[in-house]
């Protein structure tokens, strides 16, 4: 439990981890100020999840992998394929995703950051840190990588046209 306050609670300096998990409240928020005008409370808060989730565990498919966690890669893989299809089959009946420049420009900086976290061994300084031999490689690169994770789906969510009418008098 100390390790939740240290980490994630560290007001007075702030860390990546505190970063990453205002980045993923901060996406839940969105996506719920998106959606709220349309569905009620729960289908807001479902989809919103979903949508968040496919970020999270888009990025841990990514981290999995090349850190040579093949088996957890695959478990993640999976629940990635899981989400995806419902949160597909809920659209089709709902109609709340609609990508748009924002999506492809948050994306590819998403794979931008991927492939510095790769080309500067960032895996490598990962799995000595949880082998207990390195220093918590966890840095600003990593932060931004994981809130573009967590942009990336919120901007697939449709947006609410707001129609302006004057009333002529």
């Amino acid at each position: 439990m100390s390790d939740i306050f240290t980490v994630y609670l560290n007001i007075f300096g702030t860390t990546p981890h505190l970063i990453s998990l205002v980045s993923a409240l901060l996406a839940l928020l969105v996506g719920f100020l998106l959606l709220r005008s349309r569905f009620n409370f729960f289908e807001v808060l479902i989809i919103d999840l979903l949508v968040c989730q496919i970020g999270n565990f888009t990025y841990e498919v990514y981290y999995t992998f090349f850190s040579n966690l093949l088996l957890l890669c695959l478990f993640d893989a999976i629940m990635l394929f899981g989400l995806l299809n419902v949160t597909c089959s809920l659209n089709k009946k709902r109609r709340f995703i609609q990508p748009s420049g924002w999506t492809l420009v948050s994306t590819a900086i998403f794979l931008i950051h991927c492939y510095a976290l790769y080309s500067t061994g960032w895996f490598s300084a990962a799995q000595m840190w949880r082998l207990g031999t390195g220093p918590d490689p966890h840095n600003l690169l990593w932060a931004v990588t994981k809130l573009f994770a967590f942009v990336v789906p919120i901007t697939i969510l449709q947006r609410q046209r707001l129609e302006v009418r004057l009333n002529d008098k």
